[in-house]
């Protein structure tokens, strides 16, 4: 495989985890939970950590270049641009696990952002597709050019 479908591959890859990773945070926005006490615990108003859901935490991707061309990316929790914080409180009395003011925990996800990301990601994956097609119809009209190598028969 020739270095040009390797790094489009590469892209194709990355931008896949991007968009993933954004449904992913954009599915959860509106999922809840208990919010932490003070030693990071998710408890609830009942004061048991058992019953009480963990909020969604933000996911983010981090993509670096790599030394033989292309990209990798790594999906971790909010690694590219960690969201601080990662949850916020929203009110929600009627949760079981909602404290004694009527707070939860909530992704502190913005949507503006992840819909960015989502066409970002798309037009990416587009590009690297568009290139991976062009080294093919590059290499079948250099093998048109200068000949097909004979195929070699193993039954022989």
């Amino acid at each position: 495989m020739n270095s040009i479908i390797t790094t489009a591959l590469s892209g194709l890859d990355a931008a896949r985890k991007r968009l993933e990773v954004s449904a992913a945070n954009v599915a959860n926005a509106d999922s809840e939970g208990a919010l932490p006490d003070t030693d990071g615990a998710w408890v609830s108003a009942s004061g048991s950590a058992s019953g009480a859901p963990q909020p969604y935490t933000p996911l983010g991707v981090s993509q670096r270049p790599l030394a033989s061309g292309g990209t990798t990316a790594t999906i971790g929790a909010a690694t590219t641009d960690p969201v601080d914080p990662a949850t916020v409180r929203r009110y929600a009395p009627d949760a079981s696990y909602a404290s004694r003011e009527g707070m939860v925990a909530s992704p502190n996800v913005d949507l503006v952002s992840e819909g960015i990301n989502q066409i970002a990601a798309a037009r990416a994956y587009e590009a690297n597709a568009q290139v991976m097609r062009v080294a093919l119809d590059l290499e079948r009209e250099t093998l048109d050019a200068f000949g097909r190598p004979p195929r070699l028969d193993l039954n022989a």
